[in-house]
This record gives structure tokens, sequence and C-alpha cells, in this order.
């Protein structure tokens, strides 16, 4: 995994420290074409829709359950909005994963306009941040160690799996219901 992050660092890498990958960059385009060649290789089945952003989907065991998603971007970004909203059940997982794994926890409100604050208003939705070097995001001089990405793609992982488990049983349940009523 680091040595991923250190070849998607390169692309649109700064002479000073950083990264610049504005959407739709050339820079960005090659940081996304590297992503999706990854993903086919995972075997995972991949699109692009109509804002370039790439969906890609492992089939899931239950074809009537709700679809678990996770996101991130690889371009930088420029400004500031609002804080998205963030469900409760989710964040609550978040937090039980890293007490589990011997992690610290802090609720960090975010300010940066992320796609999240779309996904909010048809999903259930939660994010995780990882350390970076003196508090700096979304900046030349940002630094997240490769300790503090693999901790934090160990939390993602585990916190997938719990929200599968709860995701799935409000599924069996629906699916309980349904069959009392016939």
């Amino acid at each position: 995994m680091n040595q991923a992050i250190t070849e998607l660092a390169d692309i649109g890498a700064l002479p000073e420290g950083g990264v610049q990958r504005l959407a739709f960059s050339n820079e960005d385009l090659e940081a996304r074409a590297v992503i999706r060649h990854r993903m086919i290789a995972a075997g995972m089945n991949v699109s692009v829709d109509a804002a370039g952003n790439l969906i890609s989907h492992y089939p899931g065991q239950y074809s009537d359950a709700p679809a678990l998603t996770t996101g991130s971007h690889i371009d930088s970004v420029n400004s500031e909005m609002s804080q998205p909203p963030v469900n409760f059940h989710i964040h609550h997982t978040i937090a039980t994963v890293c007490s589990h794994l011997g992690l610290d926890t802090h609720f960090l409100p975010s300010r940066a306009s992320h796609d999240a604050q779309n996904i909010a208003r048809i999903a259930d939705m939660g994010m995780i941040f990882v350390p970076s070097q003196s508090g700096l995001s979304h900046a030349a001089d940002e630094y997240t160690s490769p300790e503090h990405c693999a901790q934090g793609a160990n939390v993602l992982l585990h916190t997938l799996i719990q929200l599968d488990q709860h995701y799935r049983c409000r599924l069996d349940q629906r699916l309980q219901d349904y069959q009392l009523q016939i």
C-alpha cells in the first residue's frame, strides 16, 4: 500500500513538496487512470460517471442488500465549505473500530467540501480522517506517515465489515417483515 501511495504522490508532485492535481487537469486524469487500472487488476467492475468519478464495485453475496460504499478523491481542492452531515451509527462504528484497534479518536468537524455532502442526501455517510503532520490538509506541505495511512485503511476495512453486518441485519429484518405480510 505504501508503494502505491508513493507512486500516486509522484503524479502532480510539486517541487516544494505536496501534490497538485486539480480536477480534470492532466495530472488528475493520469492519477485516475492509474487508480482505474488498479481497480480492474483487483477484479472490480469499473465505470466512470458524467462528472468523471471512478465508480467500482465487487458483486455482493446478497443481490437485494443495500450497497456499502466508500470513496475518496485524488484531486486537490482549493476552497473550504460547510460541514458534511455524518450518520450517528456510522460515526459510532468508526469510533468503536478505532477503540478495538487501540487507536485514539477525536471528533473532527471538517469544513472541507467533500463529495460526502452530496452523498449524505441519499445515503448514510461517515468520514475517517488520519493525522497529517502539523495538522495541514489540502496544502502543499500536507504529509501523512505511511503508518497512519495503514491505520486509516485498517479502520476503513473493519468499519465496512461491521457496517456490512449492520445493514445485512436490517435487510434480513425487512425480508422477514415482508414474509410475515404475505
